[in-house]
């Protein structure tokens, strides 16, 4: 196991098990899901500023923790009606694949150039270009699901509030 294995295993205990037992009686138990993602930006956000990804992964799972968990330590703890408290989930998770892969478009050298070393390149790409590309296909991919699912929420939203209200209508 790497040092840097081991410093990031670290920060992810220490962000997210500190608080499991709340986590587990309130059943919020999907939130170690979040957590996972969350790390993603923090990697993104290294690689963009030549910082060892591990720091900006633990510096994001840190600040993530304390989003994702508050809602379990608050003591009046309240439940957005409806579908939409899916929302702020989704876009946790997905943002931090759209902020990796738009690092590794906007980086000018490839960040696994270890990777490649001496072997022929494949299809005729370039490092950099085959970074870019992956890294294009990632941001893509997130920004399709997140707005797919956003719209899915939103418009099961807006058709519950529609039924509510022809319910008040008719009731009264």
């Amino acid at each position: 196991m790497t040092t840097d294995g081991l410093l990031l295993g670290i920060a992810m205990a220490a962000a997210a098990g500190l608080v499991g037992c709340f986590a587990v009686m309130r059943r919020m138990t999907l939130a170690g899901d979040a957590l996972s993602h969350i790390a993603l930006p923090g990697i993104g956000v290294a690689l963009a500023l030549h910082v060892h990804p591990v720091f900006g992964a633990a510096a994001m799972l840190f600040f993530g923790a304390l989003l994702v968990w508050w809602s379990v330590i608050e003591p009046k703890r309240r439940r957005t009606p409806g579908e939409l408290w899916k929302v702020p989930y989704l876009i946790g998770a997905r943002v931090g694949g759209m902020f990796l892969g738009m690092a590794l478009i906007l980086l000018r050298s490839p960040a696994y150039a270890a990777y490649y070393g001496d072997r022929p390149r494949e299809h005729g790409l370039s490092p950099i270009t085959d970074q870019q590309i992956a890294g294009g296909m990632m941001m893509g991919l997130d920004l399709f699901v997140m707005l797919f699912a956003l719209a899915f929420f939103f418009y099961r939203s807006a058709e519950e509030h529609d039924r509510a209200e022809r319910a008040t209508v008719a009731a009264g």
